[in-house]
């Protein structure tokens, strides 16, 4: 895989043992509650680690797919009427951007 493409991104060219996104065992799901009554501790916000690593798969296979790579990237704003047609566009990219927990508009369960 490309390192741009990979879910999560891959800074570098990992060494040592590395196994792929796809190929990665998705961890047992964690039944620990959020957060216990009382504790003042503020809850995570976000998708819980397990379903987020089921996205990032999904993803991964996705940009993966030899036919969608027209649905890498956006689509260019000179592109004509495409954004009077299509009211909330999506892409890979952006789905992939806002699956980091750093996003400002990261998905919430």
């Amino acid at each position: 895989y490309h390192l741009n493409c990979h879910v999560p991104t891959i800074p570098a060219m990992p060494s040592g043992d590395f196994m792929c996104t796809l190929c990665e065992e998705l961890p047992e799901s964690d039944t620990t509650p959020i957060s216990e009554h009382g504790s003042k501790r503020k809850a995570p916000t976000g998708i819980p680690d397990r379903d987020l690593k089921v996205c990032e798969k999904i993803l991964l296979e996705l940009f993966s797919h030899e036919h969608s790579v027209p649905f890498h990237d956006p689509v260019p704003t000179s592109v004509p009427n495409y954004h009077k047609i299509i009211a909330h566009p999506m892409d890979f990219t952006t789905i992939k951007n806002k699956l980091s927990r750093k996003h400002f508009n990261h998905y919430q369960t």
